[in-house]
Parts: C-alpha cells; sequence; structure tokens
C-alpha cells in the first residue's frame, strides 16, 4: 500500500523555485533515514479494555498489543516535485514522500471471557498527512507549527482468530487508536526537529528567488 506524507509549509515573505522545494524534502528525507529507530520504529505496550456488544452478544475482556515493530519508513522517498506558491503573501510548499510497503507487526493477545487467545498482527498503513509552516523570527527560521494527521487507510490482518472472528472490528478499533496516539506521537516527536534542523539549513544556503 502507498505510504505518503505530504508537508505544508509556509514560509512567509519568502519565495523559492521548485527545485529548492525539492531540495528540501529531499534534505528532510536523507536526515530522517539515518535517525535511530526510524526503522524499524518500535511501539511500546498497549492494552484496550473490550466491551462492546456486536449483534446478541456482548463481548468483555481485555486485548494488549505488545512487541509492535513499524518497518519500511527507511525506503520513503519523494514522489513528483515539490510544489511553491504564493498565498496571501506567504508561500505555501506541498511536498510528497511516497513508499509502498510501510507496515506494522505486533503479536496480541485476546481474553475475552474465559477465552485466552496468542494471535499475530499485520497492519497495511495507508496515507499519513503531516503539516507543518515554517518562518523568520527574531532568533532565526524556525517551525511555527506542527501536526500530523490521523491515519486515515489502514488495513488489518489477524491471524489466529478463529471463532472469535466476530470481534476483528473491536481489535480493529484498537490498532488504529494505538496507530493515532503512539505511533504518530513518536513519529512528531522524532521529525519536529528534523524538520526544523533542515528548514533552518535551507533557508540559510538556498539563495530565495525575487519575490513575487
Amino acid at each position: 500500500m502507498k505510504f505518503t506524507i505530504v508537508l505544508l509549509a509556509c514560509f512567509v515573505g519568502i519565495a523559492f523555485s521548485d527545485d529548492a522545494a525539492n531540495q528540501l524534502v529531499d534534505q528532510v528525507v536523507d536526515a530522517l533515514k539515518t535517525q535511530k529507530g526510524f526503522d524499524p520504529m518500535h511501539v511500546g505496550k498497549h492494552t484496550t479494555e473490550l466491551d462492546r456488544k456486536i449483534g446478541l452478544v456482548t463481548f468483555k475482556g481485555k486485548l494488549i498489543i505488545k512487541d509492535a515493530t513499524v518497518t519500511g519508513l527507511s525506503r520513503a522517498a519523494r514522489v513528483g516535485d515539490a510544489k511553491i506558491h504564493n498565498e496571501n503573501g506567504d508561500f505555501v510548499a506541498t511536498l510528497e514522500l511516497g513508499d509502498s510497503d510501510v507496515k506494522m507487526h505486533s503479536n496480541i493477545e485476546l481474553i475475552v471471557g474465559l477465552i485466552q487467545s496468542h494471535l499475530t498482527l499485520d497492519v497495511d498503513i495507508g496515507k499519513l498527512q503531516i503539516m507543518f509552516s515554517a518562518g523568520l523570527a527574531a532568533e532565526g527560521p524556525s517551525v511555527k507549527d506542527f501536526h500530523i494527521d490521523e491515519f486515515e487507510a489502514v488495513r488489518i490482518h489477524v491471524h489466529g482468530l478463529g471463532p472469535l472472528d466476530p470481534i476483528i472490528d473491536i481489535i480493529g478499533d484498537a490498532i488504529i487508536t494505538l496507530a493515532n496516539s503512539q505511533v504518530r506521537e513518536m513519529i512528531s516527536t522524532m521529525m519536529r526537529p528534523i524538520i526544523e534542523s533542515e528548514v533552518k539549513k535551507f533557508l540559510q544556503n538556498t539563495t530565495p528567488a525575487p519575490a513575487f
């Protein structure tokens, strides 16, 4: 499944060519690939209480997600050209990174009533959007805003579920919750300082094109 990161960067009062925008996103990608813990990315243990009625049956129990690992992030590469345009005096760059095989694998323990199952889980991670704005402050170039959108397209494969197959939706919701909390937070923690560093170097080392 395609993995996409869209970076929206606002460079206040500065104009750059599309080639310069491509240079920025390439620098960010290269810097990310060298970071320890980026690929594979290990996610901490996560426990979810289950209490949901499906049809006439109420399922109560616990789902423990452990040894979760996200792989494939280091294969990210820019897709197409980054675009910069003038919008109300701000310069907005749209940058896309793509990869075809970002996944999360985990062992899970499912406890429902007297049933205790040890299962394996594979998740195909779809589109991920990261938005940041950058501009010139008194202390120099800086990232002003940073936000990662929630995961939108996630495909979940649970192996060994057997008679508990009806609760696949419950497991899916728990996995998406984990991805949209711990995984996004880990990516944010790792990416924000890298983006800020690369933006600073980009603005300091690149000669801007004439402003519109």
